[in-house]
């Protein structure tokens, strides 16, 4: 490893107050854990931000074990020590609840455990994202569960040179039809209570919509690629092959033709700008994204923490109870 990457792991706060398991497959985490018992690792993440900024920035996801969270409120204690800067969860798109007296502390996405969930970088679809996504595992599940990582940079390395290119000069569309049969009604997902309030933030947000049938569809464009605020680094942006029907196929078990007339009853499509971008495009972009991911079985205690942008997250089917729990933090409203 590069010693510009060991900034944080060679300094001798860190040596004296914690243990670390360096990554050894592909986008896999960095795992730090207490040297000792009862030591305040709030107080030393806080003290030390920018040295962990850092390093995450390196690695894209820290697991941070046998921390003493407990509770939802020590949960909420580590983000801040990282993060002060929580958000709430906005442009909502998938079901999750809200922690009562712990400010933006939700349930993961509440999907049945029969289904996986593809890897995506959170919000990606929207005017705003986290840049960073913190999980907290209480429970973890008795068989299946894992958390899914993809390293959003070695994506875009695994990409062919054509399909970047096109991706570059070309954008993505999200089409959202919000109606009272499924999904989030248009006053839950953008947190309002009038037609007025509505459309004043979706000009804010950059939304074109229309009424049809009395349901409210938008749509909204988006880049393929951003660049990372921090290091500036490309990365792979978007939820397009999340919402597409191949994704639909794969968590629902179906084959693509059947899953392609669900997905046309779901809120969320894509379409693309370039002709060039088909759906042979899409597998391509899944299987970069299967090359790169790592799953990660989660420990009762371990917090999560994921650069947003650098580091893609999704989740396995599951059996029996399993409880996880989320902060994001650091909205970020860059124009893509």
């Amino acid at each position: 490893m590069e010693p510009w990457r060991t900034v944080m792991l060679n300094e001798e706060w860190f040596k004296q107050c914690f243990n670390h398991v360096l990554p050894t497959e592909n986008s896999a985490p960095l795992i730090i854990q207490p040297r000792v018992r009862g030591v305040d690792v709030a107080f030393f993440l806080n003290k030390y931000r920018d040295q962990f900024n850092a390093t995450l920035c390196e690695f894209g996801a820290i697991v941070l074990r046998a921390s003493g969270v407990d509770e939802a409120v020590d949960f909420k204690k580590i983000s801040d020590s990282i993060s002060p800067h929580s958000m709430p969860y906005e442009e909502k798109s998938t079901p999750r609840a809200s922690i009562n007296d712990v400010q933006h502390v939700y349930t993961s996405t509440e999907y049945p455990s029969r289904l996986k969930i593809d890897l995506h970088c959170e919000n990606s679809y929207a005017h705003v994202w986290p840049n960073k996504v913190m999980f907290w595992c209480k429970r973890p599940a008795e068989q299946g569960g894992e958390t899914l990582l993809a390293d959003t940079r070695k994506v875009l390395a695994m990409l062919p040179d054509w399909l970047v290119t096109e991706c570059q000069h070309s954008n993505v569309y999200y089409r959202r039809t919000f109606s009272t049969e499924i999904g989030y009604g248009w006053q839950a997902a953008f947190d309002v209570n009038t037609v007025s309030e509505l459309e004043a933030k979706l000009i804010l947000k950059g939304y074109q919509w229309e009424w049809k049938g009395g349901n409210l569809h938008t749509l909204r464009s988006g880049n393929w690629i951003a660049n990372h605020p921090r290091t500036q680094e490309q990365v792979w942006f978007n939820h397009a092959h999340f919402f597409h029907p191949m994704s639909v196929s794969s968590s629902l078990g179906q084959d693509p033709d059947a899953a392609r007339n669900i997905a046309a009853t779901l809120p969320y499509r894509v379409t693309f700008e370039s002709q060039a971008i088909d759906d042979n495009a899409v597998a391509q972009i899944r299987s970069a994204f299967q090359a790169c991911s790592y799953r990660l079985p989660l420990k009762k205690g371990d917090v999560l923490m994921i650069d947003n942008m650098l580091m893609a997250h999704g989740r396995n089917a599951f059996e029996g109870e399993r409880q996880v729990f989320v902060t994001m933090t650091e909205p970020n409203t860059n124009s893509r």
